[in-house]
């Protein structure tokens, strides 16, 4: 993620910095500054606290209703953090700060973070698409519940959170460990209209068995979307999911398919995103060639839409300046992605590990690649250097004298 920091604390900033080193983390220490940035850059989430040198930091929460804030205070009563949650603050950290605790925070407003972030990441184009939207708008309308299933990343939070901004329905995400039927009675308490819960698998038995039970009884309002990346059937054969639940989730389930299996959408997500991140850079973006798209449409998307949509940012970002986006500015895996590579996630975990500790590393990992290439063109052409080097695509001289290196010029075994 992409975090801004607002804070005249310099510990507080080194602390959050520091504590938070696997994103990217910009600081700044006046409400002009944080203006500029906010207006000018993408940020995932901003920590902002109140006392700035130039004015109130919480009117940030305000101003930007789109972005993500988390305030950060010495007294929560004091700085009035209530107000800036009214205003739609995720969430807030006290002084001194508890990484430990900061973590925790960012993993229970997951949900809320992805619905920021992809507010205006929603493609209506795509008959998957449209169908999915169709099906969720009328069960919406009957009143619920409604089981969405699909893979991660897929789209089941940005289109649930779509239907109901379309009805101007107040609801509520929870997306938290150790989630219990309590926890969305206080939702609907707190005045929710609906109340999405992800990862329902992963409750408690004893808090599935009373979220039925409440539900049956009607204890407990019908208006809730369960977001599940299997179908509920599946899930309750596999022991993690109720009777009750299941018996709820009949003729309720909306299924969205993976982006492998929709690739007709890729070009208009492609060209969407592009012009997402062009409004949000506030510059021109070069386009996607032949080339490019047809990588984007022979790889198998494991991350889903999400994953098109951090690509094509990530690749407009070192790549801003190009005429075109070709095959070759794309990222490996998504190029060798058309022939069906399977190493290169684990290869990178390895490359990862190894960067630790292994001086000189280039060297180690191309010879070890290209010794197991030549072993299996060889051993494909029974021997046959010729037919070898036509199989890899080398010339005959060039894989000789790649075997007389890697095989030490003697005869190969």
């Amino acid at each position: 993620m992409r975090i801004l920091v607002v804070d005249i604390d310099y510990s507080t900033r080194w602390v959050l910095a520091r504590g938070l080193k696997e994103h990217t983390v910009v600081e700044c220490t006046t409400l002009r500054e944080a203006k500029l940035l906010l207006e000018n850059e993408r940020f995932d989430l901003v920590f902002v606290s109140r006392n700035l040198p130039d004015g109130d930091g919480f009117s940030l929460v305000g101003e930007y209703p789109r972005q993500a804030f988390i305030v950060i205070t010495s007294n929560p009563a004091i700085d009035r953090v209530d107000r800036a949650l009214g205003m739609g603050a995720l969430g807030y950290i006290k002084r001194p700060i508890d990484v430990g605790r900061v973590r925790d925070l960012l993993s229970d407003i997951k949900g809320e973070l992805e619905v920021k972030r992809h507010s205006s990441g929603l493609v209506l184009s795509g008959v998957s698409t449209r169908l999915a939207l169709d099906s969720l708008e009328r069960r919406v309308e009957d009143g619920g519940p409604i089981f969405v299933v699909g893979e991660r990343g897929v789209g089941k939070l940005t289109l649930v959170s779509h239907v109901l901004g379309k009805r101007n329905a107040k609801y509520e995400i929870l997306y938290r460990k150790g989630l219990q039927a309590q926890h969305i009675l206080k939702a609907f308490d707190r005045g929710a209209e609906w109340v999405v819960v992800t990862f329902l698998e992963r409750m408690a038995p004893s808090e599935q068995e009373r979220l039925g039970a409440m539900l049956e009884a009607g204890d407990l309002p019908l208006r809730i979307a369960f977001l599940l990346r299997e179908e509920p059937l599946r899930l309750f054969s596999e022991g993690l999911l109720p009777s009750s639940l299941l018996h709820l989730s009949s003729g309720n389930v909306v299924e969205i398919r993976p982006l492998r299996e929709r690739k007709e959408e890729i070009p208009i997500f492609v060209e969407h995103f592009r012009e997402l991140w062009e409004k949000e850079r506030d510059t021109k973006s070069p386009k996607f060639d032949k080339s490019a798209m047809d990588a984007f449409l022979a790889y198998h998307w494991p991350g889903n839409v999400r994953e098109l949509k951090e690509r094509v940012f990530s690749v407009l970002d070192s790549y801003s300046k190009e005429e075109r986006i070709t095959k070759e500015h794309l990222p490996a895996e998504l190029v060798t992605g058309s022939y069906n590579f399977t190493f290169i996630e684990s290869l990178r975990r390895d490359v990862k590990r190894l960067l630790e500790k292994e001086p000189q590393l280039y060297d180690t990992v191309v010879g070890v690649v290209e010794r197991v290439l030549l072993e299996e063109a060889l051993s494909a052409s029974g021997g046959n250097k010729v037919k070898a080097a036509r199989l890899v695509g080398l010339h005959r001289n060039t894989i000789r004298n790649k075997l007389k290196k890697l095989f030490g010029g003697g005869r190969w075994t």
